[in-house]
């Protein structure tokens, strides 16, 4: 079956919006993104138009994020910025690691399964990533890097596998990891920027069930697949800065 011109233009559209939310993940805020952030109206200007009523609220949550970094205290605000980007990618403060294996590892291990798991689906299409020492296949940048290349082949044989790599690693944590961010982060930005993250991808998933058609599983479904058990409740994604709960 061959995607239509429609689903092809937007998946264009979703491969330079997912590229602009890794790169805010990836790297400190800096006056040239913040300007460019500001100038584009992001992010109103995502060109995948997420239809679900929450997403209003967290748009506005980021739209302020940004809003909030100007005045003559801008360099003073990006320091704080800094920091936070730090606590949740670099220092893992918030106990919100952005690796798969340490939420799927039954003793909280990095390099574990999922890593190679996740390897083995990078393989099927000659990819790897540049430095699995630096920042191992199962980060979660890594996969939304993944999902956004096989996104730009625009092949609708590549989009049952793509599904199934979202259900079977990213949907199993990633909510939890944004959602701690979300409620632990001290800066309205990075929370604005998980959730909207989390959000994105989940609502893209909605896509490739319709354009698949077929009903799209539920994490409990997901879980009890591989695990033989129904997961906890997840956390609410939500922002209160300042609250810090242990593991």
């Amino acid at each position: 079956m061959k995607l239509s011109a429609d689903i092809k233009t937007l998946f264009d559209l979703i491969v330079d919006d997912i590229a602009l939310l890794t790169s805010l993940h990836d790297k400190e805020l800096t006056k040239e993104t913040l300007t460019l952030l500001k100038d584009n109206n992001f992010p109103y200007t995502l060109g995948f138009a997420l239809q679900r009523k929450e997403t209003a609220e967290i748009f506005d949550l980021l739209k302020s994020g940004v809003d909030d970094i100007k005045g003559d205290n801008v360099d003073e605000m990006l320091e704080e910025l800094a920091a936070d980007y730090a606590d949740i990618y670099l220092n893992y403060s918030l106990s919100a690691s952005p690796l798969e294996s340490v939420w799927l590892d039954e003793e909280s291990l990095v390099m574990q399964a999922p890593m190679f798991e996740v390897r083995e689906y990078y393989d099927r299409f000659s990819l790897k990533v540049d430095d699995w020492r630096v920042r191992s296949d199962d980060h979660f940048i890594c996969q939304l890097q993944f999902i956004a290349h096989l996104i730009s082949l625009k092949k609708y044989e590549n989009l049952q596998e793509l599904s199934n790599f979202m259900d079977e690693h990213l949907f199993r944590w990633f909510d939890d990891f944004c959602a701690k961010v979300a409620k632990r982060c001290d800066t309205k930005f990075y929370a604005g920027l998980a959730t909207l993250t989390f959000s994105y991808i989940d609502e893209l998933r909605d896509v490739l069930a319709i354009v698949l058609e077929q009903k799209r599983p539920s994490k409990e479904e997901i879980e009890t697949k591989f695990t033989g058990a129904i997961p906890l409740e997840t956390t609410p994604l939500q922002y209160n800065p300042g609250m810090a709960e242990s593991w």
